[in-house]
């Protein structure tokens, strides 16, 4: 499966990322609805939604306000190199109530992804966790219970912290304050992908070999886990996330999905 990647580089923007299957592109439609995957500046994966309006060599992604705000209001003009829209040349936006469309110097590229790669199924996965139902109530219970820090490496900066779930169940609401942890972006990337864990107490972490070897990630080794005296995450979750990375049983060299 082939992708745009559009990279918006502009102050507001600040590195916003849409991710645009080109087969969306290759008929002709008139404001059809359609879904993609975006990448917030925080690192938070989401299912962005517009209407699609495809004509020659252009098309123009239309935007309505989302209420949880996680992208502007407008519309994005991509226009093509020819009618068969397989490369860019150009992408636009223009803020809704607007007729002129402008230039905010974007990046783009085109990429491949296999529909069967880790890097898909981490998509969906993602998506599927921050878009549930309570997802915000739940990210907001676990700031207040953490103080607003990461549980791990102390960070106190909002736009770098996440609220991790511990152990998922596909189409369970698990959004408990016993199956979460406040995280820094990349720590929750970590622990999602099993390449850190939680000790058996849940007071210390647990590396894979492949972040044993990082000299990045080296204050890991004796890092400490803050957890709040009315709201731990449960001995049996983190028990499960353990055992769904094998980390009871430490011979197993840990790989990247």
């Amino acid at each position: 499966m082939k992708q745009f990647r559009v990279i918006w580089k502009n102050k507001d923007a600040r590195d916003h990322v849409d991710l645009l299957p080109v087969d969306k592109f290759q008929l002709e439609s008139p404001n059809k609805l359609i879904e993609h995957w975006s990448l917030s500046p925080r690192s938070r994966l989401y299912v962005a939604k517009c209407a699609l309006h495809v004509e020659g060599r252009e098309a123009i992604l239309d935007y309505k306000e989302d209420r949880l705000k996680r992208w502007w209001a407008g519309r994005t003009k991509i226009i093509f190199d020819s009618k068969k829209r397989n490369r860019v040349k150009a992408v636009l936006w223009a803020d809704e109530g607007t007729e002129s469309y402008i230039d905010l110097r974007p990046q783009w590229t085109t990429e491949d992804i296999r529909q069967d790669s880790g890097e898909t199924k981490r998509l969906k996965r993602f998506a599927y966790v921050s878009s549930r139902p309570g997802q915000v109530a739940f990210s907001s219970e676990l700031r207040n219970l953490y103080n607003g820090k990461c549980a791990i490496t102390g960070c106190d900066i909002p736009q770098s912290l996440q609220a991790a779930h511990i152990h998922l169940i596909k189409d369970s609401d698990l959004s408990h304050f016993t199956n979460g942890i406040l995280l820094r972006s990349d720590i929750h990337a970590l622990f999602d992908a099993g390449l850190i864990s939680l000790s058996e107490t849940g007071e210390e972490v647990e590396l894979s070999q492949m972040i044993k070897k990082s000299a990045h990630y080296e204050f890991l080794r004796s890092a400490k886990v803050y957890r709040p005296a009315d709201g731990a995450p449960s001995l049996a979750n983190i028990q499960k996330h353990r055992r769904r990375f094998k980390f009871n049983h430490p011979a197993i060299l840990k790989r990247m999905p």
